[in-house]
């Protein structure tokens, strides 16, 4: 009966032992995502910190016929050897091939028809950052004409040919206006929103949703009413837009891209309300936000010497700080320079102590 025993219970407990260490290396394999724990950015208990640069073109830099993937891995050792881990990244580029000032190649050609190589390239980019530890911000619309965006999405439901900037700054602005208070126009990129969000890598086999390289859905780039008439439907859009992006992925943050006080058109009360949307008009989300951090635009110059000189982006930067700390986010604060973006985080109620962040456009 002992060996009878033995023969049983011994492979039993040495089947029971093996599940029981892979059931721990799976759970340590989970994947950790951004989260938003009182007013400070997390992953898992520790708190996270990070330096980031623009890095729009990942997508093309990581696809097989337009771009370079041994310049891609050599691009993201160097950042990450100098600490800088988070990318900002388009995942647009919509209209046709061709426009100036208008980035090619175009990764929607027409509503919901795409380019595989370039999305391909944005799961191969993906999966390079989880080898690194890294994260990337991504972002799915523009306010501004050089990837579509606004423009494009108004030109898809018959409002004619969009303006460029260059040809009449007022033109340009007076027919983007139209884009939040459109149905149609937000309706498409609704549909792009919807259609990247809820892609699977083809590199990784895994769902965009279960990516740790994911900090943040951005809705846009530097949204915008462009007009007064429009402040509240670019509320309203913002709030659907953030609440359809949980839907399909509750596990990553939302954020809007904003300006701050020049992306509610110099209202900072309508941009502390669609920071501090309750959660009980969002989806059940883990993390542990609602239409997701305030990112902060500010002008080229900012970043250009180790010092701030100017006394209107320190008020900027001052006043948008003060107002996250009111609703309780992170601020993620960005310079737009002529050839590079440097971006870092702040938690909320702390005032930013701004120094050595300089020459960052010779990346």
């Amino acid at each position: 009966m002992k060996n009878l025993l033995k023969i049983f219970i011994v492979p039993l407990l040495a089947l029971c032992l093996a599940a029981g260490c892979a059931g721990s290396k799976g759970a340590e394999s989970a994947p950790q995502f951004v989260t938003v724990r009182d007013g400070e950015f997390y992953i898992g208990d520790s708190l996270y910190r990070f330096v980031g640069a623009n890095f729009w073109y990942g997508a093309i830099l990581g696809a097989e016929k337009y771009g370079d993937r041994d310049r891609l891995a050599r691009e993201l050792d160097y950042l990450k050897s100098i600490g800088i881990t988070n990318l900002r990244v388009l995942v647009g580029g919509d209209g046709e091939e061709g426009i100036e000032s208008h980035i090619s190649p175009v990764l929607q050609t027409a509503p919901g028809v795409y380019n595989d190589t370039l999305l391909q390239g944005l799961d191969y980019f993906l999966a390079e950052l989880e080898k690194r530890d890294m994260n990337a911000v991504l972002y799915l619309n523009n306010a501004w004409e050089w990837s579509g965006g606004y423009g494009t999405y108004l030109e898809w439901t018959g409002h004619g040919k969009a303006p460029l900037p260059k040809d009449g700054y007022r033109e340009y602005v007076e027919f983007v206006s139209q884009f939040v208070l459109d149905d149609s126009a937000k309706a498409l990129a609704l549909d792009h929103v919807r259609n990247i969000v809820g892609r699977t890598n083809t590199v990784t086999g895994k769902p965009y949703s279960q990516s740790p390289a994911i900090m943040s859905w951005q809705i846009a780039n530097e949204p915008r009413a462009f007009s007064r008439e429009g402040k509240r439907a670019l509320a309203d859009w913002l709030r659907a837009t953030a609440a359809a992006i949980k839907e399909i992925d509750p596990n990553h943050l939302v954020s809007t891209g904003s300006e701050g006080k020049y992306g509610c058109e110099v209202d900072l009360d309508l941009w502390a309300e669609i920071h501090n949307y309750p959660k009980s008009t969002m989806p059940t989300s883990t993390s542990g936000l609602t239409t997701g951090t305030g990112l902060t635009s500010l002008p080229p110059q900012a970043w250009w010497q180790t010092w701030i000189r100017h006394v209107s982006t320190l008020s900027h930067i001052l006043t948008s700080t003060m107002t996250a700390s009111e609703v309780q986010n992170p601020l993620c604060l960005k310079s737009s320079a002529t050839r590079a973006t440097a971006w870092l985080s702040l938690p909320a109620r702390q005032l930013p102590v701004v120094t050595a962040i300089t020459n960052m456009y010779s990346l």
